[in-house]
């Protein structure tokens, strides 16, 4: 490549940085010397500034994919604003658009090792962002006929026998000891042991903790993979209280 569609290169390279806030990059030449690599391999039609533009996107995928499986918080933001600004321009509200985010980066990170291409991971994620927002149009239109049942079910949980609530607060703070010694990370922990042992709304727990929703909900989903993956833990949960579904429910219904 000449120097001066080496120049051209940088410039749209910085032009995407900056409407995208991409901040992963520490050495601009390598990374401009791997996008004229991935522009070697393209095989797709189009004038030289698309094709530019598709093998800086492609090449930034891949290092935002490197990111998301070394728990880079960076990486895991960038995704997020990334989503929300679609979503603002899509026409969502501001809660709406976060609440959709937060929702497919956990979706992300729970499904990045299906991903075959890491150059593929921005296209991908935006898959499944709008599987999300199609989901959660179709399921605002039957929250309104489940708000009835969803009375009843409090209604059933405040008429609990004062003994059951008293083991099962002394089961909760096993749980919590036990947590302390699995997960070293304290966002992690405490994150996983108010939403899924407490049962506690997310938009609570991370306003409580003091981060974005989005990070209460990555915080959790990390928690989750590193107990699934311990089968001492597993057991002990078994034998404490009798289940170790918490560690496998989705809990997609805790929206707020």
């Amino acid at each position: 490549m000449s120097e001066t569609n080496r120049s051209d290169l940088r410039a749209i390279w910085r032009q995407l940085a900056q409407r995208n806030n991409w901040t992963l990059v520490g050495d601009e030449t390598a990374f401009l010397d791997q996008v004229i690599d991935e522009l070697g391999r393209l095989t797709d039609a189009g004038t030289r500034d698309q094709l530019q533009r598709r093998a800086l996107e492609r090449t930034y995928s891949a290092l935002l994919y490197r990111g998301l499986w070394q728990r880079d918080e960076r990486a895991a933001q960038e995704l997020w604003l990334a989503f929300v600004r679609t979503g603002l321009r899509c026409g969502d509200t501001r809660e709406e658009a976060e609440e959709h985010a937060q929702e497919a980066v956990v979706r992300a990170l729970e499904k990045l090792p299906d991903l075959r291409s890491p150059q593929s991971l921005l296209a991908w994620a935006f898959t499944i962002l709008r599987t999300v927002r199609r989901e959660r149009a179709l399921g605002s239109r039957d929250e309104l006929s489940s708000q009835g049942d969803d009375e009843r079910l409090s209604e059933a949980a405040d008429s609990a026998n004062l003994a059951t609530e008293v083991a099962q607060r002394l089961t909760n703070q096993r749980v919590a000891q036990l947590l302390r010694d699995r997960l070293p990370n304290e966002l992690e922990r405490l994150v996983l042991l108010r939403m899924v042992f407490y049962g506690d709304p997310p938009r609570d727990v991370a306003t409580e903790l003091g981060v974005p929703l989005y990070r209460a909900r990555v915080a959790k989903h990390r928690a989750l993979l590193q107990l699934r993956n311990d089968d001492q833990f597993r057991q002990i949960l078994r034998d404490m209280t009798g289940q170790t579904d918490l560690l496998s429910a989705n809990d997609r219904n805790q929206r707020r």
